[in-house]
């Protein structure tokens, strides 16, 4: 398998639940090309280029921690059969950098039958930054939301989610958020 993917953007989709033991790994499905990451909320897909050799297997975070992308590094080469035999090529002094790490032994879940099989009935496109921006701007601690698509507008709404009314009552910061789509595709 080669891939540029690091493990600082595997490690926010993983779990860090060590009651979930599969889920603090990175599926390789050789069968779709694909890395999946999920903490059972979240779920990520990233294409990979997959070798004749490759396996199935969970492989540990570990194994994407490494020096790609600083200077004269190139892309990294894993050989997963039994373990994770990761190669990374110094440009600068010609050495390959060898590392082995162990397989996580548990079943990854069949994480293909929670994607969606029909076609969105509409699309919008939001700038994460934006969203981002509104997390750091929320007078609450706790970030959880309610997202309202409307139609008309095609924006989102980003209001607080109380259980309660007591909690709604309890709550003096009240707030909500906007966010205006952008567009996909240019129109004809």
């Amino acid at each position: 398998m080669k891939t540029n993917i690091s493990n600082k953007q595997l490690k926010n989709l993983a779990s860090n639940d060590c009651l979930k033991p599969s889920l603090r790994g990175v599926f390789l499905n050789t069968e779709k090309n694909e890395l999946c990451a999920t903490d059972g909320h979240i779920l990520g897909r990233y294409k990979v280029d997959v070798s004749e050799t490759d396996h199935n297997a969970i492989l540990p975070l570990s194994a994407f921690d490494y020096k790609t992308g600083r200077k004269g590094y190139t892309a990294t080469e894993y050989a997963i059969n039994g373990s994770v035999k990761r190669t990374v090529v110094n440009n600068t002094t010609g050495q390959n950098e060898k590392a082995e790490f162990p397989l996580v032994e548990e079943r990854f879940p069949d994480y293909e039958a929670v994607l969606p099989s029909e076609t969105p009935t509409f699309e919008i496109g939001v700038d994460l930054k934006k969203l981002q921006k509104i997390a750091s701007a929320m007078p609450t601690k706790d970030k959880k939301v309610k997202l309202s698509f409307t139609t008309a507008t095609s924006a989102i709404r980003i209001e607080p989610i109380h259980h309660t009314k007591e909690e709604m009552k309890n709550n003096g910061d009240q707030f909500s958020f906007i966010v205006m789509p952008i567009r996909l595709k240019e129109t004809v």
